[in-house]
Formats: structure tokens, sequence, C-alpha cells
């Protein structure tokens, strides 16, 4: 019993930290761009930070990306994040 109490720890600590990483993402947004974004619109595949908006949004974050990639790395995101989609 005491194993299966480990691993649903283990997972719960999982879940906490992807959810710590996106408040931080949506912090630098509103930070760096003065946009307001979802948790739920936060993802992460692999090296790339997903971001579900619209056209005008993504136009921004292009124009933005490196000074968005290198605050997001400031505030201590272990994740490599290469890319911003």
């Amino acid at each position: 019993m005491a194993e299966l109490k480990d691993l649903l720890s283990k997972f719960n600590n999982v879940l906490n930290n992807k959810s710590i990483e996106k408040d931080i993402i949506v912090k630098v947004f509103k930070r760096v761009l003065n946009k307001e974004i979802k948790k739920e619109d936060v993802s992460f595949n692999k090296e790339k930070l997903i971001i579900k908006s619209d056209v005008y949004l993504k136009a921004e974050i292009n124009l933005h990306k490196e000074k968005l990639l290198r605050e997001i790395k400031k505030e201590g995101i272990d994740k490599v994040i290469k890319e911003i989609k």
C-alpha cells in the first residue's frame, strides 16, 4: 500500500510542477506583452511552448519571442524551451 501512496505522491508533484510552470508563463506574457492568456491555453510539447490564441496574439508573440524566452528562463523554469508556437 505504501508503494501506491508513493506513486500517487510523485504523480501529484509532477502535476503541481506543470501548474506552477503554466502560472509562470501566464505571468511573463502579462508582463512582457500586457496580454492575458489562460492557463488552459498553455501546453508543452518537447522543447516547444504552445499557446492557443488568435492570429493577432500569435503575431505579437513572434515579434517578442526572444524577450519572452529570456524572461521565462529568468523565472526559473527547468524545461528547455526553444520555440513558441
